[in-house]
């Protein structure tokens, strides 16, 4: 395994973490918190998966 690709394994949960604390302050409505971050951690693992693989390709 690349170094690459275990900085974004690291670093996706310590997002989705920041995401959930940021959101759980800024709004209160768990629903809708909890449908964003689904949200956006699909989007984060979408957007690491093309970055590995892209790395993977050179």
């Amino acid at each position: 395994m690349e170094l690459s690709n275990l900085i974004y394994l690291a670093i996706i949960p310590v997002v989705i973490l920041i995401v959930f604390a940021v959101i759980g302050t800024s709004r209160s409505n768990p629903t809708q918190d909890a449908q964003d971050a689904v949200a956006r951690e699909r989007r984060a693992a979408r957007k690491a998966e093309r970055e590995r693989k892209r790395a993977e390709r050179g």
